[in-house]
């Protein structure tokens, strides 16, 4: 009788891989059929929402029929509404509306910006509220105006540069940076929290050179966030044009008011 040894015939690594490969072939041939209808799947929502999608039915509805839906107006409101009523047409398990606080503002005077000058008649700078500034005081604000191109510059100038006056900060975007957000980023701080900075030092409105690289007369609004250790002051967006048209003046002119 033949003595058979099967380690001289197959190495055992190899018959430890062909042990494995049985092994999983069974659950991996199930995976694939798994993923193959989720696939599947997935391409039938896709189909059914590009051959019968609503949402830019819906979405022209709500930008043209309902309008504009400031935070905390009417229109948003309504919209809250018109939403839950559609919602309620889609056969869904429940729809309700939940209670919530949200912030309430209301358009006062359209803001103003005019600069003074000696013996010349005054210069009207295009011009945007803040998103989220307060008011300026009935009959508005008068007051020397100061340039500033950098945190290190208003803090050189402090209580004693800057008291009773409305700071200008003109830090330009950096048209060298090839990501243009990288040149957002390095000026946008300015119009975030310059207001309550400037306060700190007693100044009574801040005007903020628009986030744009291009030199035009459209100003750029934006969101200011105050700080709640500081007095709130009125802050505004002036267009890039606005902005070298007061600079230029700032410097032909000491003690210039806006």
């Amino acid at each position: 009788m033949t003595n058979f040894s099967m380690s001289n015939r197959f190495p055992a690594s190899l018959i430890a891989v062909a042990l494995i490969h049985i092994c999983t072939l069974s659950p991996l041939s199930g995976q694939s059929v798994q993923l193959k209808n989720d696939a599947m799947a997935i391409d039938s929502i896709y189909d059914e929402a590009l051959v019968n999608g609503r949402c830019y039915p819906w979405l022209e509805r709500l930008c043209y029929d309902v309008g504009h839906r400031l935070s905390g107006s009417k229109n948003a409101e309504n919209a809250v509404k018109w939403t839950k009523a559609v919602l309620d047409t889609m056969g869904l398990d429940s729809v309700w509306l939940q209670p919530c606080m949200v912030p309430h503002w209301e358009r006062g005077e359209a803001e103003e910006v005019k600069v003074y000058g000696k013996g010349t008649k005054p210069v009207v700078l295009q011009a945007l509220a803040l998103g989220g500034s307060v008011a300026t005081p009935t009959g508005g604000i008068r007051a020397e105006v100061v340039e500033i191109r950098s945190w290190e510059e208003l803090d050189a100038l402090g209580e004693k540069g800057l008291r009773g006056k409305t700071v200008f900060y003109n830090r330009p975007m950096d048209p060298t940076k090839i990501r243009t957000f990288e040149a957002y980023g390095g000026c946008v701080d300015q119009r975030v929290t310059g207001a309550s900075r400037a306060a700190k030092y007693g100044a009574v409105a801040v005007l903020v050179r628009s986030m744009n690289l291009k030199i035009d007369d459209f100003p750029h609004t934006g969101s200011v966030i105050y700080d709640s250790a500081c007095v709130r002051i009125p802050a505004a967006a002036i267009s890039t044009k606005a902005a070298e048209t007061l600079a230029a003046a700032i410097k032909g002119q000491k003690n210039l008011e806006v």
